[in-house]
């Protein structure tokens, strides 16, 4: 149908921009189990938006398309699924406008988390704070901004150790649930 709509519209001589849903052949083959699946922390629906008409060229298209693409998922997910460069399967396609030197661009892609720590984590910016928190309050000092790098990621490792768990270091909900354990015993 998207074909013959395509012909009928070239035909009246306008342009359609095409956004490539969850149901189109990259799709398909960004999620075909034979290459992998879509990595931990991404969103299962795929974002398509489209941007605002624009004269100065690809480049102002792209960042309008992005733009949107970033309020989509904002509005959806939150602020730590609206990086571009992390979303999964992206997609650009950017087309003619009907007005002559125009373009609009459409961006698609499932938002992931904001990489936090090599091998993503599944926790909010609140939960990666507690875990910070009860770090610095076992004796483990980190800062307690929310971001999970090396330096909480090493501090979780030593306390790890201390407690004779297995050393992963990642931010996960059950190294939540353990540090809130031993925080709690800690008060008796």
């Amino acid at each position: 149908m998207a074909f013959s709509l395509n012909k009928l519209v070239a035909a009246a001589g306008l342009t359609l921009a095409v956004v490539l849903g969850s149901g189109s052949a990259f799709a398909q083959t960004c999620n075909d189990p034979r290459i992998g699946k879509l990595p931990d922390g991404c969103q299962k629906e795929r974002i398509s938006a489209t941007g605002s008409l624009r004269f100065l060229g690809d480049n102002a298209a792209r960042k309008s398309a992005e733009a949107a693409w970033k309020r989509e998922v904002l509005n959806k997910y939150g602020e730590r699924f609206t990086v571009w460069d992390n979303s999964a399967c992206p997609q650009t396609e950017c087309t003619p406008g009907s007005i002559s030197g125009s373009k609009r661009c459409s961006y698609s892609g499932y938002p992931c988390a904001k990489a936090l720590v090599e091998g993503g984590a599944d926790l909010s910016v609140a939960e990666i704070t507690e875990i910070q928190k009860l770090l610095v309050r076992l004796g483990y000092p980190v800062s307690t901004d929310g971001k999970f790098g090396p330096n909480s990621s090493e501090a979780l490792k030593r306390w790890q150790r201390a407690n004779k768990l297995d050393e992963d270091g990642l931010p996960s909900k059950e190294n939540l649930e353990a540090l809130r354990k031993a925080a709690e015993k800690k008060k008796v």
